[in-house]
């Protein structure tokens, strides 16, 4: 960076404190939530507050580059059948996925975590979540290639307790309060004929 760079640098940083200082002593009485507010919020809403189902599986990837000749498709196929057919004959899935998978989860034995919907593409999500726990499915194609799934988890969807998320509607709450607020502090210094820096500003409590 030269000088006058890093000085517009200092100076925009200097600018953009100065204006979160004013906002943070401006707004800060009109965004606190109180645990009455939290309470009624739950009460009013709790049907649509929960944790959505999600799914803990494991995979071995046998990789196919998009647009691959259909001979070379055919024969990745071929090999994620023969793996997949190890894997039912008792082979260890975990020490199968390190060996042989072609996805970065095979450091972990092919183990993607818990995921919910929306996470991955959808040929694989749906099969995933359709998978018994335990069962190794029919092999799955991706945009990356072939898949064999194993489902280690299910977890159903539920409807959260109010300790469990009261934190989360706290800060939902305080955000709707604070950007209300903000947009009426915007409005009284455009009134007032303000320079309007702050429209250049993501901000929040």
């Amino acid at each position: 960076l030269t000088d006058a760079t890093e000085a517009a640098l200092r100076e925009q940083l200097a600018a953009e404190l100065a204006v979160r200082k004013l906002l943070t002593q401006e707004l800060e009485g009109d965004t606190a939530t109180d645990d009455q507010e939290v309470e009624a919020f739950y009460r009013q809403n709790r049907t649509q507050i929960v944790q959505p189902a999600t799914v803990h599986a494991r995979h071995i990837l046998v990789k196919v580059e998009a647009g691959a000749p259909r001979a070379l498709r055919n024969a990745r196929r071929h090999r994620a059948e023969g793996v997949r057919k190890k894997i039912l004959d008792g082979a260890d899935f975990a020490a199968t996925a390190k060996a042989v998978s072609d996805c970065p989860s095979a450091a972990q034995g092919g183990d993607l975590g818990t995921f919910g919907r929306g996470r991955m593409v959808a040929a694989f999500e749906e099969a995933a979540f359709a998978r018994k726990v335990g069962e190794v499915g029919p092999i799955v194609e991706t945009l990356f290639g072939f898949h064999i799934i194993e489902v280690l988890e299910h977890n159903e969807e539920r409807q959260l307790s109010l300790d469990e998320a009261k934190e989360q509607i706290r800060q939902m709450l305080s955000q709707a309060k604070w950007n209300e607020a903000y947009r009426q502090y915007l409005e009284t210094l455009r009134k007032k004929d303000k320079v309007i820096y702050l429209d250049q500003l993501t901000v929040g409590p």
